[in-house]
């Protein structure tokens, strides 16, 4: 394995989700130093096939201890191999930078928390004042909900439903058509037994 590849040891991240430290960029430095200094990529490192792990576990085993191990399966989802000390560091890690982040988003402005999200998130820019405020606290929210839970579903659906928002801001014949007026009767709405 590539040894530039490798975790830290003393790295935290989420279960299968290696850490990598970016400098801070100019500006603010609070929120956009937390922000920028923890991005999750993919697990980089060793892959194994399903049939290595039934064929030669212990060897698979020794990797999974030097690092976090995907597990290649023919018939699903890859699976993640790693050490449980890790996988709890790693919890605990999420949601000590999730309360972190909602401590250091209360500490700013709201234009420092809106400037701070757009550096993530450009397509921000496209949204009503009143809408990036609802977005920065849904943001918080899920965050913490989700490190709390260890499931980022939540975290994954509000950015994709906020970005959503942010095309339909950005279409102005879609947002005309979408919040104007509804012109006529469309007819008797089914119950839910009868759909």
């Amino acid at each position: 394995m590539d040894r530039s590849l490798r975790q830290d040891p003393n790295d935290v991240a989420a279960p299968g989700i290696g850490l990598t430290a970016f400098a801070p960029p100019v500006g603010d430095p609070t929120l956009r130093c937390v922000m920028n200094k923890f991005r999750m990529d993919p697990v980089a490192g060793t892959e194994v096939q399903w049939s290595d792990v039934q064929r030669d576990p212990k060897s698979v085993a020794a990797k999974a201890d030097d690092a976090p191990v995907r597990v290649r399966r023919r018939d699903g989802v890859p699976l993640v191999l790693m050490r449980e000390d890790r996988a709890v560091a790693a919890e605990q890690g999420a949601v000590t930078a999730a309360r972190a982040l909602r401590m250091a988003l209360k500490a700013l402005s709201p234009s420092g928390v809106a400037a701070a999200l757009r550096d993530e998130f450009p397509w921000l820019d496209v949204l009503p004042s009143s809408e990036l405020a609802q977005f920065t606290i849904d943001f918080t929210r899920a965050t913490e909900a989700c490190a709390e839970l260890g499931e980022w579903g939540l975290f994954t659906r509000t950015v994709s439903e906020w970005k959503a928002t942010a095309a339909i801001h950005a279409d102005p014949e879609l947002h005309r058509n979408l919040t104007g007026a509804v012109v006529g009767d469309f007819g008797r709405v089914p119950g839910p037994d009868e759909c």
